[in-house]
């Protein structure tokens, strides 16, 4: 494996900068489908178009590798337990593909190999071991109290090494890394860096981090309400009132806000879009106790647009944002993954769109 300061030296665009490095955990590995969900893809082109990395840490590499394993056999198990559902409802055989372990594993391999020319790769050398444990003996970030967590600890002593030669963005949505509720960077990891001169920055997910390195506000998307309505009508009005109903609310289909933030991608006609959709909720509880004052829903997610043919594709919703005011004023939000009637599912991604077509304007 190479030195990532030595790659830095021979790759960085002039001399003095430091090439953006971004580490994604395996959580966001797998939820964005291999970092082949709209935004992910926006964002690998986004770093080959700027001459940025993605940072791959030896025992985050391990981790990788055995998420798309997990994530394509799931993908395989709902498509063959569909096709034997459309088998049973219509009574004739549909085909689906079986895949032999061999063939499993050359796909595995590709989804990393074809990601490979961007890595930055980081041994796990046993200082890193010794002072990740030290972390966890001492209960430091990312560990929390009884929470040990040696192998963020590990991937935390990798991102410092990265940081030496990169500005090193983290995608992880383990809370240990942050100051309270995603707040930032946790404040003694903050210190560390700073004491070693050392730039880190810290999302949650492969979205915001984008938003981050482009520096942009949302676009003026010019279909955005009607990118907006086929969102909505995909996920479906009962899917959205049963979520509501799971966190005591009612769901009012009264839509408050809504935006939109488009991305290029290695497709001159296809767009990244990243979305968020507001609707106000109406509290159900009548305890004094639980007063939620002017209670939202937000649907976060990304989907393609193409700019040709006006047709959205592959929607995702991978989680809900419930927020509300207590009466003393505290602003509460409250993150989970979107799970429609509470069946379990391998993957934070349980919204799936057919292909939509936005309806031709009249000529005058």
């Amino acid at each position: 494996m190479s030195n990532p300061v030595e790659r830095t030296q021979d790759d960085q665009l002039s001399v003095g900068a430091q090439p953006v490095c971004v580490v994604v955990d395996a959580n966001n590995w797998h939820s964005s489908a291999l970092l082949r969900s709209p935004i992910a893809v926006a964002l690998v082109y986004y770093l080959r178009q700027s001459g940025g990395y993605l940072g791959m840490p030896q025992v985050l590499e391990r981790e990788w590798n055995k998420r798309a394993a997990e994530r394509i056999d799931s993908e395989l198990a709902n498509y063959k337990q569909a096709a034997q559902t459309i088998e049973t409802m219509c009574g004739f055989k549909a085909n689906y593909v079986h895949l032999t372990a061999a063939e499993l594993e050359e796909i595995r391999g590709r989804c990393i190999a074809e990601l490979r020319d961007l890595f930055v790769p980081v041994p796990f050398t046993l200082e890193h071991a010794w002072r990740a444990l030290d972390r966890v003996d001492a209960g430091l970030p990312p560990n929390r109290g009884k929470n040990q967590q040696f192998k963020d600890s590990a991937i935390w002593e990798a991102v410092l090494e990265l940081a030496r030669a990169y500005r090193v963005c983290l995608v992880s949505n383990d809370v240990g890394f942050y100051e309270g509720d995603y707040t930032g960077l946790a404040n003694k990891l903050t210190a560390e860096c700073s004491s070693l001169g050392v730039n880190v920055r810290v999302f949650r997910d492969i979205s915001s981090c984008l938003k981050h390195l482009k520096q942009e506000k949302p676009v003026d998307f010019v279909e955005l309400e009607w990118l907006a309505d086929v969102i909505e009508g995909n996920v479906g009005d009962s899917l959205l009132s049963e979520a509501s109903e799971q966190r005591g609310y009612f769901f009012s289909l009264d839509r408050i806000a809504a935006s939109a933030m488009a991305h290029l991608t290695d497709k001159r006609d296809r767009l990244a879009i990243a979305f968020e959709l507001t609707y106000r909720l109406i509290n159900l509880s009548d305890s004094d106790a639980e007063v939620r004052l002017e209670p939202k829903l937000t649907l976060r997610g990304d989907c393609f647009y193409d700019t040709n043919t006006k047709e959205v594709s592959d929607i995702r919703v991978p989680e809900l944002q419930v927020s509300f005011c207590t009466v003393e004023g505290n602003q509460v939000t409250q993150l989970s993954p979107f799970n429609p009637s509470g069946i379990a599912t391998s993957s934070l991604r349980t919204v799936v769109s057919r292909t939509m077509r936005m309806p031709l304007k009249k000529s005058d």
